[in-house]
């Protein structure tokens, strides 16, 4: 992917808004979240959802949110943008102690791997490391594999890791990162493999192959009236 190959800014947050319903919807499956489409839909655009729970409202609306400060508000990306990402996307006790690096041992479903208790200097410095990775695209995708695998935070990590692997395409002019849904078993089987064996290869192959939504030059920029 070369640098002509880029959107403008503008264009790819035209990119990121136009598909804000679909990118929040897989984020949510994601996380496991049981929503459908049209409920993120209703939520997102203010409607009451009987069907779904005060917490799920709340995750959904919380994503909106964290999305609106990758979208909108002038910001560097840096560890800081994790701890805020997290802080957003937990408002409301979705997720205990958001913003907070966790402090003891969690357990991840399908996989013996238990992730270490984060050491918060050595964190802000592995992130650093990522961040140097000159092409965008690699660098958006390791930012999210090790924001998974370091689980930073007691809840919403993979929330976290792609709104922050999203705020550096966007802004890099290099589309959007969605897991699609008929994808997710995939994804987690390799997700599971890359928590064991520290070795990110594969996922990052499956992430930039069937995972980056980016039309070409021209489409973003075509307006609905």
């Amino acid at each position: 992917m070369t640098a002509n190959e880029r959107l403008s800014l503008e264009d790819n947050i035209f990119l990121a808004k136009r598909n804000l319903v679909d990118s929040i919807w897989k984020e949510a499956r994601l996380e496991g979240i049981a929503v459908t489409y049209p409920q993120t839909a209703d939520v997102l655009e203010g409607r009451v959802v009987a069907d779904l729970s005060l917490e799920q409202n709340l995750a959904l609306n919380n994503l909106k949110q964290a999305w609106r400060y990758v979208l909108d508000e002038p910001h560097a990306i840096d560890f800081e943008t994790l701890l805020h990402l997290n802080l957003l996307i937990g408002q409301g006790g979705v997720v205990r102690y958001a913003g907070e690096l966790r402090d003891g041992l969690v357990r991840i479903g399908g996989t013996d791997f238990v992730p270490p208790v984060p050491d918060e200097n050595q964190a802000r410095s592995e992130f650093a490391r990522i961040l140097s990775v000159e092409e965008p695209v690699m660098r958006a995708l390791l930012a999210f594999a090790w924001t998974c695998r370091s689980q930073l935070f007691r809840d919403g990590n993979k929330r976290a890791a792609q709104l922050v692997a999203n705020d550096i395409l966007v802004h890099s002019g290099e589309g959007i990162l969605a897991v699609p849904i008929d994808a997710q078993g995939e994804f987690f089987e390799l997700l599971v493999a890359f928590y064991e064996s520290n070795i990110p290869d594969e996922l990052i192959s499956f992430l930039w192959e069937k995972c980056i939504e980016k039309p070409a030059i021209g489409k973003a920029s075509t307006r609905q009236s």
